[in-house]
């Protein structure tokens, strides 16, 4: 996207890209130029930078952090359309987007039930070649996303979660890893962690 803007002619330092881990973003906070920090991610992140932040009253701090989205369905006879949108919602870019669907609030009804399966009966048939027609879907950014999306959807299912359809790690793969549906309706416990993976909690 920066490669184009540069060659659509946009003056050189308008916009810069710099890939880095935390450091990267720390220095370039504390950096006497920078008037402002915009960021978007974890929760435990925009804390750590929020306390960062503070020795620098002059400058603006934004933070959007830890988005659950819900996706609700009610009362639709549009079973196959709903499970549709539920699937590309939660499943679309592997579920690395915070717009991402993270958990879908179902009545209880047949109508719900036959949703679910038709979400996992299509979360099934998923392709994980090398060329796929699912061209929406892929690996994990890291081995540890795949580890920690497997730790994530182990937590849930230790707190009362029950398994509809259980993602695994294709090692074989590298970073690919299977949907995961799980039932949540039943639990008390809350646990509103965003987790960047295919998954969608059934609440």
């Amino acid at each position: 996207m920066v490669q184009l803007w540069h060659e659509a002619g946009i003056p050189n330092g308008v916009i810069n890209l710099l890939h880095g881990s935390k450091g990267v973003v720390r220095s370039l906070a504390k950096h006497p130029k920078t008037n402002g920090l915009l960021f978007t991610g974890s929760h435990l992140a925009g804390m750590s930078l929020s306390k960062l932040m503070a020795n620098y009253p002059n400058k603006i701090l934004a933070l959007e952090l830890g988005g659950n989205n819900p996706l609700v369905v009610w009362n639709t006879k549009k079973l196959i359309k709903a499970s549709e949108l539920i699937f590309e919602s939660a499943f679309i870019s592997t579920g690395q987007r915070c717009t991402c669907a993270r958990s879908s609030p179902l009545r209880v009804s047949k109508s719900s039930k036959k949703i679910v399966e038709l979400l996992k009966k299509k979360s099934k048939l998923l392709s994980y070649k090398e060329v796929s027609k699912d061209y929406f879907y892929g690996p994990l950014i890291s081995k540890t996303a795949a580890k920690n999306f497997i730790n994530f959807q182990d937590s849930l299912i230790k707190i009362g979660g029950k398994v509809i359809l259980r993602g695994r790690h294709i090692k074989s793969k590298g970073n690919y890893v299977t949907p995961s549906i799980i039932d949540m309706s039943g639990v008390k416990k809350l646990f509103d962690k965003e987790m960047f993976g295919p998954m969608i909690q059934i609440k």
